[in-house]
């Protein structure tokens, strides 16, 4: 066969090929258009320990992406999904919520990249920042900080100095007496 043929042959059913590729790419037209939009919002929030050093030391950077890890988990917790509807006056569940949240956190970062899905550009967007919100304060307890707790040391520490300034007054004012000499 040679290639005169193979042209002829080519010719003859190339209106179909092109009519194929008309009609795939209306269909395809058609199916994306009647498709809901869906928008995404993302947040994306720098995970590390603070330290009074300029520059980190390898473990702190080790330390701050396992957390890392544990603020995306964190993310999609009942908890603070359930926040975030209880915040937004949402209707959905937090089953239906969490579907439309994802949290990443890449193995070789400190950072955490929240993102969700929704129908409405700005409500994706407002609900993406209540996340990051919430998984801010719920930072004390993932670095086991307690606000309740650190207010009872905080009164205790200022009841114990009250004392140790009684101590020492005592201390000067006995220290005043006169030596008694038998």
């Amino acid at each position: 066969m040679d290639l005169r043929r193979q042209g002829q042959i080519v010719r003859s059913w190339l209106w179909l090929l092109i009519a194929g590729l008309l009609l795939a790419g209306g269909a395809a037209y058609l199916v994306s258009s009647a498709l809901p939009k869906v928008y995404e919002g993302k947040v994306t929030l720098l995970v590390g320990q603070s330290s009074s050093s300029s520059t980190p030391n390898y473990n702190d950077l080790l330390a701050s992406q396992r957390i890392s890890q544990t603020y995306a988990d964190l993310a999609t917790t009942g908890t603070i999904l359930g926040q975030v509807i209880a915040d937004a006056g949402m209707s959905a569940t937090i089953d239906d919520f969490r579907g439309r949240v994802k949290a990443d956190a890449p193995t070789s970062s400190t950072l955490v990249t929240v993102t969700v899905q929704d129908g409405d550009p700005a409500r994706a967007a407002r609900l993406a920042n209540a996340l990051g919100d919430q998984l801010i304060a719920a930072s004390d307890s993932v670095y086991g900080k307690n606000s309740q707790v650190q207010d009872f040391i905080a009164t205790q520490i200022s009841a114990a100095q009250v004392q140790i300034q009684d101590t020492q007054a005592q201390i000067a004012s006995l220290a005043a007496l006169p030596a008694r000499t038998s």
